[in-house]
């Protein structure tokens, strides 16, 4: 498929998914207020961590894999090892949820109107889920863009119609279910359209385990696996430190924001992946990285802090759009979240550096030291300072991490490491 024609069908992704998106978050404002968009930020950081514990953490590695192959038979010879890895282990992480219920409810959502029953349904529902998402991931590995593209069209409708039914009648759980039902139901939508790209498991797991292949599909996974833990685990501890101090309503205008970077940090990382990383892999002369980094920085840096500014200028406006009129408070600590997404975006340039380098150990150190640093700033300026604390703290996080970047990117430009 041509350049142009896989432009278009990314770009009608992302306008559908971020249409998805705010028809989403507007109805989880109206209808389940401050304590619902807590209960979905706790779910959703939650969930995040069990999918890669449920796909045994190979999705990263599963495209990778795949596309080495330009076979199609060798391609799809990969497909039952790939499904096992993926049953087995949505199949025993559904057993120990299970088992342990009991102390994760009350630590996910406590004080919060959630209904156990959420818990075991999801629990029930994931290997489809694991299922489902891994075949979007064999699409993409396939390089099979169109029929990648259409299920991910059909997955954000069907979630909206899901969305609209589940929240307007059930409020809270409703909303909880939506974010996960949608691609159970779409599993079985999925392999009716898509059943060459599908493989039952086989039983025998150890022989599978033991392959080469694992091992591939593994370390393929690592950083995003570390990513993404850090991620969900630095905003439950961040945000139960909000609620134990504060009320919903301040956690509130925390999640809020938090969604806000979350949409614009998402597109940043797109283009920083099909541009900027390939584009720095390919080039082995440092002065050659050197200029390529400046005029990301020289070009890309003024852009969003421009867009930011426009986004700073109508920030009512968007909170009365997006959310509704009960949390235009969150507008109070917009420009303390805008001034942090520009440094945490200036450290990912020097970040994708460094993974396009396979300086997988110093991102990773990296990745750690902000994930350590985020919180016990935050613990000290909540305490000093009160609310406005976290945001203080989300800003002297990124400062160091990009302080930390950049001394990095130098010691590479002298030969310090190569």
């Amino acid at each position: 498929m041509s350049l142009l024609k896989t432009s278009l069908w990314s770009l009608t992704i992302v306008i559908i998914s971020t249409i998805v998106g705010f028809v989403s978050q507007k109805l989880y404002a109206i209808y389940t207020g401050a304590e619902g968009l807590i209960a979905i930020g706790n779910f959703n950081n939650f969930s995040s961590i069990i999918y890669i514990v449920a796909s045994g953490g190979i999705y990263g590695g599963i495209v990778k894999v795949i596309a080495e192959k330009t076979n199609p038979i060798e391609q799809n010879n990969l497909l039952k090892p790939i499904y096992t890895i993926l049953f087995f282990y949505s199949i025993l992480t559904t057993l120990v949820l299970f088992i342990t219920n009991q102390m994760i409810h009350p630590l996910f959502f406590k004080d919060l109107r959630v209904n156990w029953s959420v818990n075991y349904l999801f629990y029930l529902m994931l290997p489809l889920i694991i299922f489902s998402t891994g075949l979007l991931y064999v699409l993409n590995g396939k390089k099979n863009v169109r029929k990648y593209s259409i299920l991910s069209i059909l997955l954000h409708i069907i979630n909206l119609i899901f969305t609209i039914f589940l929240v307007i009648y059930f409020g809270i759980n409703g909303a909880l279910l939506s974010l996960f039902l949608p691609s159970a139901f779409t599993f079985f939508v999925f392999v009716i359209f898509s059943k060459d790209d599908f493989s039952w498991p086989t039983l025998r797991i150890l022989p599978v385990l033991k392959s080469g292949l694992y091992k591939s599909l593994i370390n393929f996974s690592l950083v995003s696996i570390l990513s993404i833990i850090l991620l969900s685990v630095s905003q439950l501890v961040i945000r139960d430190l909000i609620l134990s101090k504060f009320s919903v309503f301040e956690g509130s205008y925390w999640q809020i924001l938090s969604n806000f970077s979350k949409i614009w940090m998402a597109v940043i990382t797109g283009v920083l992946s099909m541009y900027f990383y390939p584009q720095i892999a390919s080039l082995s002369e440092k002065i050659s990285v050197k200029k390529e980094v400046q005029t990301i920085l020289t070009i890309g840096i003024p852009l969003l802090s421009l867009f930011f500014l426009f986004v700073f200028i109508f920030k009512d406006n968007i909170i009365r759009l997006v959310y509704s009129e009960d949390f235009t408070d969150a507008t109070d600590y917009f420009l303390y979240q805008l001034i942090g997404d520009v440094l945490k975006t200036s450290g990912l340039v020097f970040g994708f550096f460094l993974l396009a380098k396979n300086k997988l150990k110093y991102y990773a150190i990296t990745e750690v030291v902000f994930t350590i640093v985020f919180i016990v700033l935050s613990y000290i300026m909540i305490d000093t300072i009160g609310f406005k604390g976290v945001f203080y703290a989300y800003i002297l996080s990124y400062l160091l991490y990009l302080l930390i970047q950049i001394w990095l990117f130098r010691n590479y430009l002298k030969n310090i490491f190569s």
